[in-house]
């Protein structure tokens, strides 16, 4: 067998890539026996695979080798008996998490922290690029806001367009990288795709005036090689983000309230209404915004709607397993 690494994904069927060459290929039958469709583990971009060929171009893949880290987002549940969100695979074996907002109505700070806490609950690197610096008078003013509550995290202005401070990408890019590019519908990661391969290969679309939104001109996840070394996953724009986070991711992305609550009067404080609130002190005195205040309590929320949703579904199970023990 071969050993090669998924660099498209198509539903059913794969790109592979092996010393320069690519291959179509499907998976073998005993990815979906004897499994459960909730315990299928599917190859996705970034994955390395072991194949064997069954014609000039065409390949299956055997086995999938086990990977480093992986990009998961949450998606709601398809059965009503289950948790009320379960885990998605975006991409695997990457070492560094780009998030691309573009400096048009495009931006939206809840959104890049959601984005942020996907990459603390996935254990990867994250860089904060701004695009489309060339749109706005100042873009400092926007790193500033950005830094203002993720000052853990760099953030760099840039302009896929124009070339504009695009070589800070490289710098974070080595030999053995592999990157990915995250973000909303239009932010522009297929124009930085284009400029750091050197090539126009993935299609550009417009977005729309009122909003900036973007069409999916990028419709499957690809994996790319950077000429001057490295690799880097293009993904379409991902409009509902669904985080799997812990109390500890929280703390890491929401560095400034994890800090601050420990300040309240009240160690139960639900920040929103209790006496001697730190937080709520710091919002009345603009140390704070509003918004980064609801955006956490809401992922908070999320977090422990679906613990309680997993531990009520964890007890029926053991039920309805005890009452079939039973009769």
């Amino acid at each position: 067998m071969k050993r090669g690494r998924i660099i498209e994904e198509h539903k059913t069927r794969y790109s592979i890539s092996f010393e320069g060459e690519v291959f179509s290929a499907v998976v073998r039958g005993i990815f979906h026996r004897d499994k459960s469709a909730q315990d299928r583990v599917y190859p996705k971009v970034g994955d390395f695979v072991e194949y064997t060929m069954i014609g000039e171009s065409d390949a299956v893949i055997e086995n999938l080798l086990p990977r480093r880290t992986e990009v998961m987002r949450a998606v709601p549940a398809r059965n009503p008996d289950e948790a009320s969100v379960t885990s998605e695979v975006i991409v695997s074996n990457v070492d560094m998490i780009f998030i691309v907002v573009g400096l048009d109505n495009n931006f939206n700070i809840s959104r890049i922290e959601r984005y942020v806490l996907l990459a603390s609950q996935s254990r990867i690197s994250a860089v904060i690029l701004l695009n489309k610096s060339d749109e706005v008078p100042d873009s400092d003013e926007y790193i500033q806001k950005v830094k203002h509550v993720l000052s853990h995290i760099p953030v760099h202005a840039i302009s896929a367009t124009s070339g504009t401070n695009m070589e800070v990408i490289k710098s974070y890019i080595k030999a053995d990288t592999t990157a990915v590019l995250l973000g909303s519908s239009g932010a522009g990661k297929s124009t930085i795709t284009n400029w750091l391969i050197g090539e126009q290969k993935q299609t550009i679309g417009e977005v729309r005036q009122k909003d900036s939104r973007g069409k999916h001109t990028t419709t499957s996840r690809q994996l790319f090689t950077i000429p001057t070394g490295g690799f880097l996953i293009d993904t379409p724009g991902m409009r509902e983000l669904g985080v799997m986070s812990t109390q500890e991711n929280e703390a890491e992305t929401f560095t400034d309230i994890d800090l601050l609550k420990q300040e309240c009067k009240f160690n139960k404080c639900d920040h929103q209404k209790t006496d001697g609130c730190a937080i709520l002190e710091a919002i009345a005195h603009g140390e704070m915004d509003q918004k980064h205040l609801d955006n956490y309590l809401k992922i908070q929320g999320e977090r422990e709607y679906s613990e309680n949703r997993v531990n009520t579904t964890t007890n029926r199970g053991y039920k309805n397993k005890k009452r079939k023990l039973d009769t």
